[in-house]
């Protein structure tokens, strides 16, 4: 009897379909037995997650005891008081976050607070207390019915917040887990995030916030403009800063521009009724840039409140500080130069390719979104004004997206894999150093890290997410992901 012929006979085999995350679930399918193979990488990843959760655990319990023990705050994040004369800064429980709960219960009125009388109701004891932030901080506190003792769980929620996002982050982006695990728990570690969970300082909130934006605005939904017009205008009327990087953002790095303008102009619209809403308090007291930056808690490229100054290690004790007034536009032209040179090695192009890799759909945007709208509102910062550490935490999520570069394949050619590490090896150097007494470091390289670290950071970001921006985008490179 004649059997039937297949009708698939003869024919090419179907064509595999490349899923993006199945290389990742394929290597997590194989893992264990590779590890049983090579006992050096086991060994190394065990010692990886040792140190995450040792680094998690330390950030969590200085969190709660700040937050829930009143009566043993003292100091609850011992990395910050280690060394007693390298620490630059001891703070009451969760300051900033305080001063606006405080005020948000004293009820005292925001005309009397811009003009510095407090009516008793500063959280420290001060007899006048001028108003830190535009007034939307004390009027969202009053409208939640924020009060004083609210204070623990609110900072600890935006601590733990912020620490969630950047580990999901390092897990999606960052391959092989070792690396992710140790580059996860430097950030914990360092005096950015330190400094940022500690005081739960304002910039933690606009982290959260503009994290729900970028995720919002990766919707297709029409009625997602709403809320990315609403957290766009609290976003920036909480805090003045964040309207340069979304307007950046909008205008220079969004995929959809011409196929969603609605969302676009949604957070475009957000973001000019912020700034009509704070325009008039900032008129008024000159906001926080009046006040003077500490050089060792401080940076920004056009400050002209920080003295631009470096003390060289052989000159005379009696003798000031050596002036040296092209420091500006050395930061400028490293700016520029990290701008060009990587342009050239293609990081952007990168960057797109290998957010490709490690997700699809909603997740892939979120991937895109998150770090270049926090990159840009920071480095709107760093170009145009001056911030204290604390303010490094927005741009966390995008160094997480330069780490995960070292070791994506394919990717960066040898070269500029070398060269990206020296930078960020010299920029965690900078997040340590302010921990440790000024004179244990070598040669004041803490000064080498704002005088040539930071500028090459913002430029390297610069090319990372804000291409678009600078003309950096390749022909036959995929668009970016608002």
């Amino acid at each position: 009897m004649r059997q039937g012929k297949n009708p698939r006979e003869g024919l090419d085999p179907a064509p595999k379909v490349a899923v993006p995350g199945a290389d990742a679930v394929a290597e997590s399918c194989s893992h264990p037995s590779r590890l049983r193979a090579d006992p050096g990488r086991f060994a190394l990843l065990v010692l990886s997650r040792i140190v995450v959760a040792l680094a998690l655990t330390y950030a969590l319990a200085s969190l709660l005891i700040y937050g829930f023990l009143p009566h043993h705050h003292h100091q609850a994040f011992p990395l910050l008081g280690i060394f007693p004369h390298g620490v630059v800064t001891r703070m009451p429980t969760f300051a900033d976050l305080r001063w606006v709960t405080a005020h948000s219960e004293c009820g005292v009125r925001l005309s009397d607070l811009a003009s510095g009388l407090s009516a008793g109701c500063d959280p420290f004891d001060r007899k006048s207390s001028s108003l830190s932030y535009p007034p939307m901080s004390i009027l969202a506190a009053r409208f939640l019915a924020v009060k004083g003792h609210h204070t623990g769980l609110l900072g600890f929620c935006f601590g733990l917040a912020v620490i969630t996002i950047l580990a999901l982050l390092s897990r999606r982006l960052v391959k092989p887990e070792w690396f992710a695990n140790g580059l996860l728990a430097v950030i914990l570690l360092g005096f950015p995030m330190q400094l940022a969970l500690e005081r739960a300082n304002i910039d933690s909130v606009i982290f959260v916030l503009l994290a729900g934006l970028a995720a919002v605005s990766c919707l297709a939904a029409r009625w997602a403009a709403l809320p990315a017009a609403g957290l766009a205008w609290l976003a920036v009327a909480i805090k003045m800063y964040p309207f340069v990087g979304l307007t950046a953002w909008c205008l220079g790095c969004w995929r959809d521009w011409r196929r969603r303008p609605w969302m676009a102009l949604a957070v475009l619209a957000g973001t000019g009724a912020g700034v009509a809403h704070v325009l008039p308090w900032y008129r008024q007291s000159g906001g926080t840039a009046a006040q003077p930056l500490k050089r060792d808690i401080g940076h920004g490229l056009i400050v002209p409140q920080m003295p631009w100054r470096v003390t060289l290690p052989w000159e005379p004790s009696d003798h000031g500080p050596l002036q040296i007034p092209f420091q500006p536009v050395l930061a400028i032209t490293l700016v520029l130069l990290a701008l060009l040179l990587w342009r050239r090695l293609g990081l952007h192009r990168c960057w797109l390719e290998l957010v490709q890799t490690r997700a699809a759909g909603f997740e892939r945007d979120c991937l895109t979104a998150l770090p270049s709208l926090l990159a840009l509102v920071w480095l709107g910062c760093y170009l145009l004004s001056g911030s204290y550490d604390y303010r490094l935490i927005l741009a966390l999520p995008a160094v997480i997206g330069c780490g995960a570069l070292l070791t994506a394949e394919p990717g960066l050619k040898p070269p500029a894999r070398a060269a990206l590490a020296f930078l960020l090896l010299g920029v965690i150097y900078g997040w340590f150093a302010p921990l440790f007494p000024p004179a244990s470091l070598p040669f004041r390289l803490n000064l080498v890290c704002d005088l040539v670290f930071m500028p090459l950071l913002a430029g390297t970001l610069l090319a990372m997410v804000g291409a678009p921006l600078t003309g950096i985008q390749r022909e036959g490179a995929s668009p970016p992901t608002a």
